[in-house]
């Protein structure tokens, strides 16, 4: 995995993020930053994705430069998704448009899209389900039962998923 260069490592894409950042990316390319508020005086305060000599006078990412990362960006989902895709030229890509945001984006624009491809993992791997508090709390007394005595107690997932096996079989 590649590192943004400076204070702190901080990931740059990796090849197993592709199919995770294909849903953000555009918007990024498209955007120039979310706002957030901070703390300290309740002021909102922009969070640019790109760095300012590469913005234009709106504050967007000057075209020739969009142009150039969206560009980069389409050939790598190219390669990404073409059958039989040879890895090297992927990687070889991947290098390409790393190197790209590099250049182009601010370190604290970059941080966000990381939290949001982070959020985006978990989401896909996470689901919520709603039971009534009767259920959870029936659950909470079987569960604590079941961890009495164990040195290594079990998680409300494992407990769940044994208890779907027991009454599959």
């Amino acid at each position: 995995m590649h590192y943004w260069h400076g204070n702190g490592k901080l990931a740059m894409l990796d090849i197993d993020e592709i199919d995770v950042a294909s849903s953000i990316m555009p918007s990024v390319l498209h955007s120039i930053g979310p706002r957030r508020k901070v703390s300290d005086d309740r002021q909102k305060v922009r969070v640019y994705y790109f760095k300012p000599e590469f913005r234009s006078s709106s504050e967007y990412l000057q075209y020739e430069f969009q142009t150039e990362l969206t560009d980069a960006w389409d050939k790598l989902l190219q390669l990404y998704y073409k059958k039989n895709a040879d890895q090297d030229t992927v990687s070889s890509q991947l290098a390409v448009f790393n190197e790209l945001i590099y250049k182009y984006m601010e370190i604290d624009g970059w941080r966000d899209v990381r939290k949001k491809i982070a959020r985006k993992k978990v989401s896909l791997t996470k689901k919520k389900i709603e039971i009534s508090a009767d259920t959870y709390r029936l659950l909470n007394q079987q569960l604590k039962a079941t961890n009495e005595g164990r040195e290594k107690p079990v998680s409300i997932d494992e407990f769940i998923a044994k208890l779907l096996n027991s009454r599959i079989k």
